[in-house]
């Protein structure tokens, strides 16, 4: 191997096997979804990570409201 490719290698080893393993792993999670013996119809999901992040993000934005609140005495 060259140096050039060898010192890529070694920099980018990471993302060159997590990339490839984590759409994997989504496509494996969108095939399980649709077995009717494993996931009930009404069960069934999208990406559980994209509804963790929505939910931050509601979190996010309800305690920015909370913050701008200011009580007015009666």
């Amino acid at each position: 191997m060259s140096g050039g490719l060898k010192d890529f290698g070694k920099r980018w080893i990471v993302t060159i096997v997590m990339v490839p393993s984590i759409a994997v792993v989504h496509m494996v999670w969108l095939k399980l979804q649709d077995v009717p013996t494993l996931v009930k119809p009404e069960e069934k999901q999208g990406f559980p990570h994209l509804a963790i992040f929505h939910k931050m993000h509601s979190a996010q934005h309800f305690d920015s409201r909370i913050r701008s609140f200011t009580h007015q005495p009666d």
